[in-house]
């Protein structure tokens, strides 16, 4: 029964885009010396706005070139 709870987030995810007011997200994310790890990706909570969201698909952008 996993794909309602991936849908909800994907619906919270696409709402963050949108600029809705959201909560917390978990997420998953590469750290790259936040708690002194790097090159982890490790689950995390996240408060998604559109700024984080644009400066996300703006890395990705940019690694893809």
């Amino acid at each position: 029964m996993q794909r309602p709870v991936l849908a909800h987030a994907a619906c919270e995810v696409f709402d963050a885009i949108r600029g809705a007011p959201s909560s917390p997200l978990p997420v998953s994310v590469m750290l790259t010396g936040e708690y002194g790890i790097l090159d982890l990706a490790l689950g995390e909570f996240y408060l998604l706005d559109q700024s984080i969201l644009q400066a996300i698909i703006g890395q990705i952008a940019v690694s893809d070139h």
